[in-house]
């Protein structure tokens, strides 16, 4: 079913019918514009109701979509965590290894507000010699189906 909206609108142009020979004690030619006066009129706008913008009540699809089974994807951490140029850090041998490409998991896609694609992704950050599982929400285009 297809549903068309129409604004009607009409605009009337009316001259101003200003006396600028008498003396006034409202500003320069006789003007105050920070009082509303019926008497004179720019024009007359007659439109009808308006469509909202954004979401109006049609029915939507569920924003998450399941991956069943998860699939291994790659990860670039370079992309999704960027440095400070000109960084003044030192180096920590059991830092966070923020810096390469990782191999992690997705369970789930989501499409947000602005309808962009995001991950759900399991993936674990390396410090030192040790490891760390996170999950959390990646952007789609930071994803790499991991070949194999």
């Amino acid at each position: 079913m297809l549903v068309a909206f129409f604004n009607i609108v009409k605009v009337e142009s009316v001259p101003l019918n200003l006396n600028f020979s008498e003396p006034s004690s409202r500003g320069a030619f006789g003007l105050d514009f920070g009082v509303y006066r019926p008497d004179i009129r720019t024009y007359d706008r007659y439109m009808g109701d308006l469509a909202s913008i954004g979401y109006n009540g049609q029915p939507v699809r569920d924003p998450f979509r399941s991956v069943r089974p998860p699939i291994p994807v790659l990860i670039d951490l370079t992309v999704l965590f960027p440095r400070e140029p000109h960084r003044s850090g030192r180096y920590h041998p059991h830092g966070l290894q923020m810096h390469k490409v990782v191999t992690g998991t997705l369970s789930c896609w989501g499409i947000c507000e602005q309808g962009d694609w995001w991950g759900l992704v399991t993936y674990e950050i390396a410090y030192g010699s040790r490891r760390k599982a996170v999950t959390h929400w990646v952007p789609a285009w930071t994803l790499r189906r991991k070949p194999g």
